[in-house]
């Protein structure tokens, strides 16, 4: 029995693909920001971090 495969490479990121199967191997590159409140490395496109996330979210439900 023979197994049909593709292997596809985006940059640093490699795609075994076979009939039934995705295997995905490789370095993707995470763009990082700063909480506002505290300064804290975080994610691209978030402005707080979770910890000042649930100090915020307290505040406003008094």
């Amino acid at each position: 029995m023979c197994m049909k495969q593709r292997i596809h490479r985006d940059k640093l990121m490699f795609h075994w693909i076979t009939s039934h199967h995705e295997i995905v191997v490789g370095f993707k590159r995470v763009l990082y920001g700063t909480c506002t409140k505290c300064g804290k490395s975080i994610r691209a496109g978030d402005s707080l971090c979770d910890k000042c996330f649930r100090e915020n979210k307290q505040v406003s439900k008094k």
